[in-house]
């Protein structure tokens, strides 16, 4: 740029061959960056779609705001499999060569990150279902909290009825510990001690918490109802 810029600067002059070589090195990479770009945006809109939870978090409402996702192993082996096709897109459709060094970055970024999810994938049963900050449980509570947005009567409904798919959402995570758990995975004894005694103490309290939210997504559905009479009232 600076030499298309100072015309009268005779350095501009000495290498053209060159220059026409920097030109088209440059062009090839912008046109690299601009696939590669294109392919990671197919791959974030994809994930997108498939997650209802990523959207709210991203402040969306469309049709899914009313849902939580597929928490099952066998959604699981889809997106694991879809990752596989991820890595092999990146490496057998782009040239690294011909990228830019930012472009480059995020290439190995995200073939990194690619690759570290594929290889944790098969050890997925081998951690708790309960920690200190993993409760499969009050996480929806804290969603809805935190997460989930009432503007309007829609975004209501659409609370009302993820309070109404809670169970069904835990069921699928239930399921899918009880398939880790025939796997017989090996976790530290001292820890799983500690976690079978906090465990015998915390059903119940699950168990309240779930009546709790049902009783909830009762009331919040007549309270909407009642809204929506209102209205159509008025």
């Amino acid at each position: 740029w600076v030499r298309g810029i100072v015309g009268a600067c005779p350095v501009a002059w000495l290498a053209p061959a060159a220059t026409a070589a920097d030109e088209g090195a440059a062009a090839a990479a912008a046109t690299e960056d601009a696939r590669l770009a294109a392919f990671f945006e197919e791959v974030f809109q994809r994930n997108l779609k498939d997650s209802p939870l990523f959207q709210s978090q991203l402040g969306m409402k469309g049709p899914d705001y009313g849902k939580w996702g597929d928490f099952s192993d066998t959604e699981a082996i889809r997106q694991n499999d879809l990752t596989k096709q991820d890595l092999e897109r990146l490496r057998k459709e782009f040239d690294v060569a011909k990228l830019s060094e930012q472009s480059r970055v995020s290439y190995r970024i995200f073939e990194y990150l690619q690759e570290r999810t594929l290889r944790n994938f098969p050890w997925r049963f081998h951690g708790y279902a309960y920690s200190t900050m993993n409760n499969p449980v009050t996480q929806f509570v804290t969603f809805l909290q935190n997460i989930h947005r009432v503007d309007d009567v829609s975004d209501a409904e659409a609370y009302v009825s993820r309070l109404n798919l809670i169970e069904a959402a835990l069921q699928q995570g239930i399921d899918a510990h009880a398939a880790g758990l025939a796997l017989d995975p090996i976790r530290p004894a001292l820890g799983e001690q500690r976690k079978l005694a906090a465990r015998s103490t915390e059903v119940p309290a699950e168990r309240r918490h779930l009546q709790h939210l049902r009783r909830g997504a009762a009331v919040a559905q007549a309270q909407l109802q009642l809204q929506v009479l209102e209205r159509h009232a008025a």
